[in-house]
């Protein structure tokens, strides 16, 4: 059998690795027929009917080493992993846990065969066939931002500007405080949209909200306030408004990097504000939109969830790896340097996550050698 002692790396994964991929090493002395005389083997047809050079036995556990890339995989226990034969349709199975990722996403072995497994834990399991994991996005779109949290704390000891003095974001004078949070629009595009708190100085517990989207009023006509906040008289909650405060940003906002943005439709979550005698604060500035990002690492965990992390700060879930396990080990072809394909003999296999039913658990950077 010719074996294979190094092999590419697909150039999206040289740095999504952490260390250099270790080369590919054979699985002889794992093969054989079962009778003690590997020169004559039994010829045997795999489950699509196709003919197989010989009937051997699937490879033992064997020891691990640590390779430290992002898709090296080993199985700590029974099963094998699953592959999807893009080709010539069909599954095969493998011990040997090298994979890549290919320029389209695609989780792949050295054959250019898909790893096989679940896309949501919503897809039942079991003895029916596991298909191939949905591609990697290498771009993750971006998020339009649909509410931003503000939490914080206004001084109740603090006046208010005169009510003859209008306000002008310009002019610190004719506001008590002001607080930002970068809200994003449908193509991810940054927009600082700025509140501007001013206390009334004829209500009591009463202050005005103003808003700005990178500089200019909302809303665009230059209105009054956007909402009034009213407390009640200890300070621990809003009275007025009730609920989230709807916000439309319109499009043509000017943009930091050039060019204009397109239109925001969000809502303002202040419920937890307080009036309090103390300075003011900001204890939470969040909003739920971000801006579009490229793949900087993947990770697979024991129970084979594969985590796609993303340099906008953004991480996602692609789906889980499915292990085989069979009641016979000694009824199999070839299919490869590394896999196995089932005959009509193999029976059945047990289809499952790892960590269940016997299944072993995934170990990532690491390779189990033969």
């Amino acid at each position: 059998m010719q074996t294979s002692t190094s092999r590419s790396t697909s150039p999206r994964l040289r740095w999504l690795a952490a260390g250099t991929l270790c080369a590919a090493l054979q699985l002889a002395g794992c093969y054989g027929n079962g009778s003690g005389d590997d020169s004559q083997p039994t010829s045997a047809a795999d489950s699509r009917g196709r003919a197989s050079a010989a009937l051997v036995d699937l490879p033992v556990r064997g020891p691990l080493t640590e390779t430290g890339g992002a898709l090296d995989l080993a199985i700590n226990g029974e099963g094998m992993f699953v592959l999807a034969d893009q080709r010539g349709g069909g599954q095969v199975y493998a011990r040997y846990g090298r994979f890549d990722m290919d320029h389209q996403g695609a989780i792949i072995d050295s054959e250019g065969r898909r790893l096989a497994g679940r896309a949501s834990d919503n897809i039942a399991v079991g003895t029916a066939l596991a298909a191939a994991l949905p591609p990697v996005p290498i771009l993750m779109a971006p998020k339009a931002t649909t509410v931003a949290y503000l939490s914080f704390n206004l001084d109740s000891r603090l006046g208010g500007p005169s009510e003859a003095l209008p306000f002008d974001p310009t002019d610190p004078n004719t506001y008590n405080n002001a607080t930002s949070v970068t809200v994003h629009d449908a193509k991810g595009q940054e927009i600082a949209l700025t509140g501007y708190f001013r206390k009334s100085d004829t209500v009591s517990d009463t202050w005005d909200i103003y808003l700005t989207a990178n500089g200019q009023p909302l809303p665009a006509d230059g209105s009054p306030a956007i909402t009034a906040l009213t407390f009640a008289p200890d300070g621990g909650s809003m009275t007025f408004p009730i609920g989230r405060v709807p916000i439309r940003v319109e499009a043509g906002v000017p943009l930091t990097s050039g060019g204009a943005s397109m239109q925001i439709d969000l809502v303002l979550d202040m419920r937890g504000a307080t009036q309090y005698g103390a300075a003011f604060s900001v204890s939470e500035l969040t909003q739920d939109g971000f801006a579009p990002g490229h793949i900087s690492a993947l990770a697979v965990s024991p129970r084979g969830y594969i985590t796609a992390h993303y340099d906008n700060g953004q991480k996602l879930t692609v789906g889980q790896v499915l292990l085989a396990k069979f009641t016979v080990a000694d009824r199999f072809g070839l299919a490869g340097e590394h896999a196995f394909s089932c005959t009509i003999a193999c029976g059945q296999p047990l289809v499952d996550v790892p960590g269940v039913m016997l299944l072993g658990t995934l170990i990532a950077g690491s390779l189990e050698l033969h």
